[in-house]
């Protein structure tokens, strides 16, 4: 074999043993992430409410894409005494990245009884 022929083979052989450990390291480091992702996933419980008012989650998890252009909700802030922003606002609007803004749903947070 030549000299510059020798030389490509040894640069070709130490690129693909390169390759492979930087290969194996992620995998690895790919394994510990999700060893550590499912070690610390939140644990989530929902009780069936069985009366109106009763004991149990009325309310379940739900597609936010259910929420975006409906009437029913408005997009406020900052807060102040004129914060409303949209009515029905989309995912666009609040891609926007509005610190201090939030999402006003029908009824009172701060007294919600059974239907808010």
């Amino acid at each position: 074999m030549s000299r510059p022929l020798a030389a490509r083979f040894a640069l070709l052989l130490f690129l693909t043993v390169a390759v492979l450990a930087v290969s194996a390291a992620a995998s690895a480091s790919t394994g510990q992430e999700r060893s550590l992702a499912e070690r610390y996933a939140p644990v989530i419980r929902l009780v069936q409410q069985d009366e109106e008012c009763g004991l149990g989650e009325p309310y379940q998890p739900l597609d936010v894409d259910a929420l975006f252009g409906q009437p029913t909700v408005a997009l406020r802030g900052p807060w102040n005494g004129t914060d409303l922003v949209k009515i029905g606002p989309t995912a666009k609007d609040l891609a926007r990245g509005l610190y201090e803004y939030h999402l006003d749903f029908p009824g009172n947070a701060l007294e919600p009884g059974c239907d808010y």
